[in-house]
């Protein structure tokens, strides 16, 4: 029992060098040496993570261009859109320049024009009421050549054996605003140098050079509104030839509406008379 335990050892050591010599001489015969398969507890290894990598922001934006391509065109679409938008403003800019100019040019015109007495101002005529006077005007020659109208406003009058003024809330010291209206057109020429009214001899200018239908404005004093409506003021005018031009103006009494005026404290009321719009 003993030899054979020892035989056994002897076999068992010398396993391990027969296996080794059995592989030298399979690398020296050529053959492949066989591989270990050893076995091993281990998991399967895990599958291969795929070669794609994750997509970023700008990986989607180039995508995104990809399916619709900007046009090699757009930055001239807009160079030419900025550069109609400037000749629209150069456009607006000649316009507003030239309507500048046309303004100015027919301001001078017209002021030469007036200065001339080729056209008169352009006063309205009342829309309140008002007194009207009026007189027909003649030449030297006893011809028509005209006619002048003046409306009184904010007066109101008491007829007697001479008319008297009244104030219409109207400050005492304030005079009375008219305004009156010229018309020339059988005036050869067209006009006058002058025109004034005449007021006990005191001459109230009313316009120079006058065109063939003027109009304008002019305060009268108390005295001189006073006069002009008991038919004591004249006009008297120029032509350019210095041919007179003339005449009586006075109230027109078909023009007024009576009123009465009652002040408190008084026996009775005064009536009164106003003109009509």
């Amino acid at each position: 029992m003993r030899k054979r335990s020892e035989g056994i050892r002897a076999l068992a050591g010398a396993a391990p060098l027969a296996a080794v010599l059995a592989l030298l001489a399979a690398a020296f015969a050529g053959a492949a040496p066989p591989a270990p398969t050893p076995a091993s507890s281990a998991p399967p290894p895990a599958a291969a993570s795929s070669s794609t990598p994750a997509m970023t922001a700008g990986d989607v934006e180039a995508f995104l261009d990809g399916l619709v391509p900007v046009q090699a065109c757009e930055p001239r679409r807009e160079e030419a859109g900025w550069r109609d938008v400037q000749r629209r403003v150069r456009r607006l800019r000649r316009r507003r320049r030239s309507l500048l100019v046309a303004t100015a040019v027919l301001a001078a015109l017209f002021s030469t024009l007036a200065a001339a007495g080729q056209i008169g101002s352009f006063a309205p005529h009342s829309k309140a009421p008002h007194l009207l006077v009026r007189g027909t005007l003649y030449t030297q020659e006893h011809e028509r050549a005209g006619s002048l109208e003046i409306e009184l406003e904010r007066a109101t009058i008491v007829v007697g054996r001479r008319v008297r003024l009244l104030r219409w809330r109207l400050p005492s010291d304030h005079g009375f605003r008219a305004r009156w209206f010229l018309d020339l057109a059988r005036v050869p020429g067209a006009g006058l140098r002058n025109g004034s009214l005449l007021v006990a001899g005191a001459p109230q200018r009313l316009c120079g050079p006058c065109g063939a239908r003027a109009s304008g404005e002019v305060e009268l004093s108390a005295a001189q509104a006073t006069a002009l409506v008991n038919d004591e003021v004249t006009f008297a005018g120029a032509t350019q030839d210095a041919a007179a031009v003339s005449g009586a103006v006075g109230l027109d009494r078909s023009r007024l509406q009576r009123g009465v005026l009652c002040v408190q404290g008084a026996k009775g009321c005064t009536r009164i008379y106003t003109g009509r719009q």
